[in-house]
């Protein structure tokens, strides 16, 4: 896991990079890359501990966010429509 702008600068002239590829991440841009992440043994092994928050945490929050307050724009719309719904009921006969 890494946090930098391969996909927005891309490589080989603005082409491609790994991932948009097929290809995974391998880290390069991480510091000490030759010496933690560059080798060809399972990753199982590799003891690489995940950042804790970081963007991935942040993107999540916000979309509870976004999907608490359409919760509670659709409760509001209910509520009004039931009562604007009772006071037509009302009136007719």
């Amino acid at each position: 896991m890494t946090f930098n702008n391969c996909s927005i600068i891309r490589y080989n002239e603005g082409v491609n990079w790994p991932i948009g590829v097929g290809r995974g991440c391998i880290g390069c841009s991480e510091p000490d890359f030759w010496d933690k992440y560059a080798y060809e043994r399972p990753m199982a092994n590799a003891n690489i501990k995940a950042p804790t928050g970081g963007v991935e945490k942040t993107v999540d929050e916000f979309g509870l966010g976004l999907l608490t307050a359409a919760g509670i724009g659709i409760a509001i719309h209910a509520a009004a429509s039931a009562v604007a719904g009772k006071k037509d009921d009302g009136g007719e006969a």
